[in-house]
């Protein structure tokens, strides 16, 4: 009988797939501007052994992991490079692809990029305007902390309303968000970067809607 640690309830849980005989998995793959270090090598390692636990225990495997082909550092690495950001991850994912090989990892069922769900992550991100979650200023459309009175559930963080210091009024300032905890989930496009078309403009994602679309 396998246990899992559960985040939310904190303790150990049976396994109980939601639907029997299949388990779906999602893990959170590279971002490929770079190498991967050996870090980065444990957690794909340790995905690939869960994912061989429950095809030996008789299960349907859909596992999936993402790459991140779209953030600061890739957009930073293509532009230092002089070539298209699609060129640039290509070469990352190529060593990546090869390190999985190296070490014995089973391909996932899937690898969605990024940059292939832009449209899905607006389709979201409008979600969470209509519903009162989001909001949009110079461009950008950040998450409301403060609308989503679970928000730190699972890291144990309680929070108390918005963040009085001189610190967060300068964030704030800066960044045109209502609070401090406040984080993108599109940003208005900067001289120079790649960006795509939106209801807010030009821009691209932020990194923290990426995930939660794909």
């Amino acid at each position: 009988m396998l246990k899992i640690y559960n985040t939310m309830a904190h303790c150990k849980q049976e396994f109980k797939s939601l639907e029997e005989g299949v388990v779906r998995l999602y893990s959170c793959g590279p971002t490929v501007y770079n190498y991967s270090h050996i870090g980065n090598l444990r957690t794909f390692l340790f995905s690939d052994i869960v994912a061989r636990y429950f095809v030996r225990a008789g299960y349907q495997v859909l596992n999936v992991m993402n790459i991140t082909d779209v953030d600061d550092k890739t957009i930073a690495g293509a532009l230092q490079e002089g070539i298209t950001l699609r060129e640039f991850t290509d070469i990352y994912i190529g060593h990546f692809f090869s390190d999985l090989t190296t070490l014995c990892i089973q391909p996932s069922w899937k690898y969605p990029r990024a940059t292939d769900y832009i449209k899905q992550m607006q389709d979201i991100i409008v979600t969470l305007i209509d519903k009162g979650y989001a909001y949009e200023s110079n461009g950008s459309v950040y998450f409301d902390v403060s609308s989503y009175p679970h928000y730190g559930r699972l890291s144990g963080v309680v929070q108390s309303g918005n963040l009085h210091s001189e610190y967060s009024r300068l964030e704030t300032n800066e960044y045109n968000v209502n609070d401090v905890r406040d984080f993108a989930l599109w940003k208005c496009v900067q001289d120079g970067e790649l960006f795509w078309d939106s209801p807010w403009g030009p821009g691209r994602p932020g990194w923290h809607i990426e995930c939660s679309t794909m």
